[in-house]
């Protein structure tokens, strides 16, 4: 389900993996550029996994290990799904992912987006709203 892709091997599917990150930016905001994730994975920041369904790759996750003061934490820095082919392993897909919580001892799982469609999924909850303000 979730196979991890090393740096060496992110040149390989970048385009696919841009592609993908740009489609989640224009749906849910955000102040990054694709070119900042593949640096943070090159860099051993955040490590890409992708999810995989009957052989294909169907989608990826980004994930940063991240420190809260009661332990680590498994942050989802990006996810995209292929529209037609996510719905049908979302739940393997979260299963896949508390695993991999677990293997990293994470306390929990934490996911940042602007899109509200997140609440209606059975995995995250949301816990607080973030306020920003532009300083110009």
């Amino acid at each position: 389900m979730l196979r991890l892709v090393p740096p060496q091997q992110l040149h390989e599917v970048w385009g696919w993996v841009r592609n993908g990150l740009i489609v989640a930016a224009k749906r849910g905001g955000g102040h990054h550029l694709p070119e900042d994730v593949y640096g943070a994975i090159k860099a051993g920041v955040s490590h890409l996994f992708a999810v995989e369904s009957k052989g294909d790759d169907v989608g990826f996750i980004v994930f940063q290990r991240l420190a809260d003061a009661d332990g680590p934490v498994l942050f989802v820095f990006a996810l995209w799904l292929e529209p037609e082919a996510g719905r049908p392993i979302e739940q393997a897909m979260y299963a896949a992912v508390e695993r991999k919580a677990r293997e990293i001892g994470a306390v929990r799982i934490r996911m940042q987006s602007a899109r509200e469609g997140w609440k209606r999924r059975p995995f995250f909850v949301p816990v607080a709203t973030i306020y920003e303000y532009e300083v110009k």
